[in-house]
């Protein structure tokens, strides 16, 4: 840009109406813009050709494809309610299991079955470090 500014001006005090040759002359900057737009029909026009635009069938598209995600958000918060839901029963559930001391209870088969379901694990799934886990029988 200093090239091109170096290039084309000559030096001295800057005329705005002398470097306009004539043309707009004493308009302000709004009058100018006010002519254009009257020269233009009030339209802008745009000479972006690269610039995507909407087609009908697009906005159709957005409108389903929007509902869809909706569905979606609703289905998975309900999800989320439910696995909360259960997760804090078998919480409740194991802590009556952890704080059961009496010796004849905890040999019976119904206890034994019990705990091994609640920390039974997947494979692939890794117990994390200072966990302790009941053992299985």
């Amino acid at each position: 840009m200093k090239k091109f500014w170096d290039a084309n001006y000559p030096g001295g005090s800057y005329d705005a109406i002398g470097r306009r040759q004539g043309g707009v002359g004493n308009q302000t900057a709004s009058q100018h813009t006010v002519q254009t737009v009257k020269a233009t029909g009030g339209l802008a026009q745009s000479t972006d050709y690269n610039k995507p635009t909407r087609q009908p069938q697009d906005a159709a598209a957005i409108s389903s494809s929007t509902q869809k995600v909706a569905e979606l958000k609703k289905a998975l918060l309900e999800m989320e309610r439910e696995r909360d839901f259960y997760f804090n029963k078998l919480r409740d559930i194991e802590i009556i299991c952890q704080k059961t001391s009496e010796p004849g209870l905890t040999e019976t088969p119904l206890f034994r079955d019990i705990t091994r379901v609640l920390y039974a694990t997947e494979d692939g799934f890794e117990v994390p470090e200072g966990t302790a886990l009941m053992q299985k029988s």
